[in-house]
């Protein structure tokens, strides 16, 4: 294997786990969303 497609393997491998990352970071922002909005209603009576 020549260094340029060592160099061009490890940039695949880079932008692959990138992607992972940033599909797992979405769902978990999402669930946390969800998880952490609780509309609460409050009346005061005078």
């Amino acid at each position: 294997m020549s260094a340029d497609s060592i160099t061009a393997t490890c940039a695949v491998v880079i932008a692959v786990a990138s992607l992972i990352v940033t599909v797992y970071q979405k769902h978990a922002t999402r669930r946390h969303n969800r998880h952490s909005v609780h509309p609460m209603l409050r009346l005061r009576h005078s």
